[in-house]
């Protein structure tokens, strides 16, 4: 199964992301599913954006969708 872990060019992304911003790790682990970057405090809001921008994904969690009808809620 290809997860995260095994995939280096997202890793890479994951990882260049901050470096782009000057953030760099303290700390970087990973698992198959996981890759965590360990940064100071100072610099978590613009490292969390940084990913964000890369994949370009939203920033902001979608909004919940409403209740199916015939389903419990």
């Amino acid at each position: 199964m290809d997860q995260v872990g095994d995939r280096a060019v997202i890793t890479s992304r994951i990882l260049d992301a901050p470096a782009g911003s000057g953030i760099r790790p303290l700390l970087v682990t990973s698992t198959p599913s996981r890759v965590s970057c360990h940064i100071t405090a100072g610099s978590v809001e613009e490292a969390a954006r940084a990913p964000h921008e890369a994949f370009d994904l939203p920033l902001e969690a979608p909004e919940p969708a409403a209740s199916i009808p015939g389903t419990a809620s």
